[in-house]
């Protein structure tokens, strides 16, 4: 039988798994994005720019797949160690 968990432990764990789900939606967007004829010429890879802009779309991914990763697997403070 699953211990109850509190109000707290749960919003806690919707929140991470939304945040992250937003995360990846953002990196799957910006994917799609950069492909318009009118953005592509700003963030190509032989820019500063275009480096900046793929360095950061893989941070946001990184965290969104952290995220859910600790809304999915992680345990919540109150829960006993034992």
């Amino acid at each position: 039988m699953s211990p109850i968990r509190s109000r707290r432990a749960v919003t806690l764990r919707i929140v991470s798994v939304g945040g992250g789900v937003v995360l990846v939606g953002v990196f799957v967007a910006w994917l799609v994005l950069r492909q318009n004829d009118a953005i592509r010429p700003l963030v190509a890879m032989d820019s500063a720019l275009g480096w900046v802009a793929q360095i950061g779309a893989y941070f946001v991914l990184m965290a969104g797949v952290a995220l859910l990763a600790h809304g999915v697997f992680g345990r919540s403070t109150d829960e006993p160690s034992g």
